[in-house]
């Protein structure tokens, strides 16, 4: 089954899934500081206190910003690598990548990309300091990065299904005055040329010890690797299936290195000391990313080698983010009062080859020797959050915390088709003309090439009160919190065929979806000081809002082009219940840490990707129930001063329950996923291992080498690997660095995948796209592909602080 308009479960969920769960994939660091990452305690905030990381009594992760410099930590997909539970669907720089956790996603890996949003799922939240907005950031300029792996809704406004992950910026100095100048430059086997990074952080304070401002700029430049060699261009049609190894091949543009991205990023931060009890910081941050095309090849489906694509048109990507944000502290002696608030806005602008997707529905475009199609796709979002929360102070046994959040969300988009040289064909003429009321020059005149448009318009309004209560009676503690939300969400979609109808069609009738609900969470852990560990224990809640799907009800007696039937107009929201319990150690003055936990998830009502019975619109629906299960460890010993090493451990089992009808789309039908189905997108079992050497050389000088591989086991496509689906292979990377530094300067020689490795994250469609489609007089579909890892990069780094 085939479907192209732009709707709100498209633009929410973003693509689905089009990578696999590459998530851990190049290396997994879980839930502490390590030694051999970093030498000072981290100190974190996930809880609503200061709290040492490892005092922490659940799973929590958290990278400092040293770390994020050493590691070379630049971005959500680098982020992933190191923690186990949370996976990143890697789809290169051109779109938002989608992130999960411990396996909780149902969409195919092969699902045809209609409308990309600023989206990563609501299954993980991202926070920017206390501000929730899901942002790709770039980590320059980081105080650490705190992730949460299980349901966090008690803690913080806005309330996911798994888990939650935090940026949090370093803040204004009151004091000192500092410039860190940063650069790179490397080169990408596979690239024709050279990537380079570079960025300036200045501290200025303005009012010593009251006033002081904080600036970063920076822009980063990565060189593609993928070639397009048989690109039509936009002003011309070309054969509808050029041989791509024989004469007609001549006739195509052949461009290189096309999905080369470029990322300018800035951050503005004004912190005022009011007084000693009241502090506000008022901030802005900026990035845009502009991508020339997609990580992805087409050996398997057309045999044209390694990174090369085969796609008919360039599909660059836009994309701009903005937020400004006022944080207020005030200090109450009692409690801390704090108010956060955020305005964000999100912009992009893009376009896809749609040809084969056209050419499948089979609405006669193939009689046109020389059809091809492109789209155009632009969307605004608009976001309003306030939270406002009390956290208590007290010496006591007894703390508490009690909150409150309100979201206010606005999304306008348009997805459009354009087929050069079409309406002008005798084809067209033959096949369009006599079911449109307008003649062919009133069809040109009025619309071009432009064939088909889909609009999109949202709100999403969210209110909730949350809280927690902490008890401590010597080695025990227990933490019960609760979570009362409230969301209206008002989604209205509008398709047009301008070649029928030079008119806009109103939106339809669509209902709103309001809900409400209540979530809970019980945490309790003891102190086994004589053992040197903490057992803890916690059951949460996971949620993820509903929502309308946009279309108006079917009427039997009217003929509608798009329409729903009353079970397609609503999904509702998704449930999860996690069960977890772990240990937390460290022995021989913390040089020995482990720390382990197993877990059990019950998810309930599952969001399923499906399309209308009437006009073939993607929407989501509820399906089933699913279980996910496993493990994760993580050991690191400080062996001397000189030497450090670690490892990591996941496994991950994560099946549906219950049967679930046509849960797994195809291009000949929908099937079943029955109880036992293994979920697509999560690799079963990961693990990394990693050493670090320090040394004094050269006089003061400081040496650092290191060196880390990490492995990803195979990843299904789709549900059960069925339906078309397959399974994709795992695989192993590996990274080194070596680095001299001085107090003040660091230069740096590094290694990424540094045997080179060819190998594919996703897939887009499945294999039975890929060959001749006799209906359509042998064309060869060229729809199917695969996300590719980004090869071999070696380069250099260097860094300098000054200090006034």
């Amino acid at each position: 089954m085939n479907s192209r308009q732009l709707t709100h479960a498209s633009v929410l969920a973003s693509l689905n899934p089009v990578s696999s769960a590459i998530a851990v994939a190049l290396g997994s660091t879980v839930a502490t500081a390590t030694p051999a990452m970093a030498a000072e305690e981290i100190i974190v905030t996930a809880t609503r206190r200061e709290t040492s990381l490892q005092d922490v009594p659940y799973n929590i992760a958290a990278i400092s910003g040293d770390q994020l410099e050493n590691l070379r930590i630049t971005d959500l997909n680098d982020l992933a690598r190191q923690v186990p539970g949370l996976t990143l669907t890697d789809q290169g720089s051109r779109n938002s990548d989608l992130l999960t956790v411990r396996g909780l996603n149902t969409s195919s890996l092969d699902a045809p990309e209609i409308f990309l949003g600023n989206s990563g799922s609501d299954t993980v939240a991202t926070y920017i300091g206390d501000i929730p907005l899901y942002l790709d950031m770039r980590l320059v300029d980081i105080e650490r990065v705190e992730v949460l792996i299980g349901p966090q809704g008690t803690l913080y406004g806005s309330g996911t299904l798994g888990g939650a992950v935090r940026y949090i910026p370093k803040r204004p100095d009151l004091d000192e005055m500092t410039l860190d100048l940063h650069g790179s430059m490397y080169d990408m086997s596979h690239s024709g040329d050279y990537g380079y990074t570079g960025d300036a952080i200045f501290n200025v304070p303005i009012i010593t010890d009251r006033l002081a401002f904080r600036g970063m700029l920076g822009k980063d430049k990565v060189p593609g690797f993928i070639d397009s060699n048989f690109i039509v261009g936009r002003n011309q049609a070309g054969l509808i299936d050029p041989d791509i190894n024989g004469p007609d091949a001549d006739s195509l543009q052949q461009i290189k290195d096309t999905n080369d991205a470029e990322t300018v990023f800035a951050k503005a931060a004004l912190l005022w000391q009011i007084n000693d009890d009241v502090d506000a910081t008022l901030s802005y941050f900026y990035q845009k990313v502009d991508s020339g095309g997609r990580s992805a090849d087409s050996n398997v489906a057309l045999g044209t080698g390694e990174y090369v694509y085969s796609r008919r048109f360039l599909e660059p990507k836009e994309r701009e983010n903005h937020l400004t944000s006022l944080e207020i502290n005030w200090e109450l002696g009692f409690a801390t009062l704090t108010s956060a608030t955020g305005y964000s806005i999100y912009e992009d602008s893009g376009s896809r080859d749609q040809t084969d997707l056209l050419l499948d529905i089979g609405y006669y475009y193939e009689d046109f020797p020389t059809f091809s199609a492109f789209t155009s796709d632009s969307s605004r979002e608009e976001t309003i959050t306030q939270e406002i929360r009390l956290v208590s102070n007290h010496d006591g046994p007894v703390n508490w915390i009690v909150g409150g959040f309100y979201s206010d969300f606005e999304l306008d988009g348009i997805s459009e088709e354009f087929t050069p040289n079409y309406p002008g064909s005798p084809e067209f003429q033959l096949n369009v003309l006599d079911f449109s009321n307008r003649t062919l020059a009133e069809i040109q005149a009025t619309t071009g090439d432009l064939e088909y448009r889909n609009f999109i318009d949202q709100s999403l309004e969210q209110l909730a009160i949350f809280g927690e209560l902490h008890f401590r009676a010597g080695w025990w503690q227990m933490t019960a919190g609760a979570r009362w939300l409230e969301y209206e969400d008002d989604t209205k979609t509008s398709t047009q065929f301008p070649f029928f109808d030079a008119e806009q069609p109103p939106f339809p009738v669509a209902p709103p979806i309001k809900e409400d609900d209540v979530i809970f969470k019980l945490n309790t852990s003891v102190d086994i000081v004589p053992a040197g560990f903490v057992w803890y224990a916690t059951i949460s809640e996971g949620y993820r809002n509903g929502r309308s799907n946009g279309l108006s009800l079917c009427v039997p007696s009217q003929i509608q082009a798009v329409c729903a039937t009353a079970d397609e107009q609503l999904v509702e929201a998704d449930t999860t219940v996690n069960y977890e319990t772990g240990i937390k150690g460290s022995w021989f003055d913390d040089s020995l840490i482990v720390n382990a936990n197993i877990y059990f998830i019950d998810w309930d009502k599952i969001r399923v990707s499906t399309i209308t019975a009437t006009g073939l619109q993607p929407i989501d629906t509820n399906g089933s129930k699913a279980e996910s299960q496993g493990l994760e460890v993580y050991s690191s010993w400080q062996i001397n001063d000189a030497w450090a090493v670690e490892g990591t451990y996941a496994h991950n089992e994560v099946e549906l329950t219950q049967i679930a009808p046509d849960l797994i789309s195809g291009r000949f039908g929908d099937v079943d996923g029955l109880p036992g189905d293994r979920l697509p997108g999560t690799p079963e079992n990961t693990g990394a291992f990693n050493v670090h050497y320090t040394q004094q050389a050269f006089g003061d000088l400081t040496l650092d080498a290191r060196y880390g591989f990490s492995t990803i086991s195979d990843v299904l496509t789709k549900v059960g690997g069925k339906n078309g689906g397959e399974t994709l292979g795992g695989f192993t990377v590996h990274n080194a660095s070596v680095s001299i530094s001085d107090d003040q300067w660091t230069a740096t020689l590094f290694a990424e995948n540094l045997t080179d490795k060819y190998a594919a994250t996703g897939v887009r469609r499945d294999r039975d796209f890929i060959g001749l489609d006799g209906g359509l007089g042998n064309v060869q579909l060229r729809s199917y592909y695969q996300n590719i890892i980004q090869p071999r990069t070696i380069g250099v780094d260097f860094r300098y602080s000054f200090d006034w």
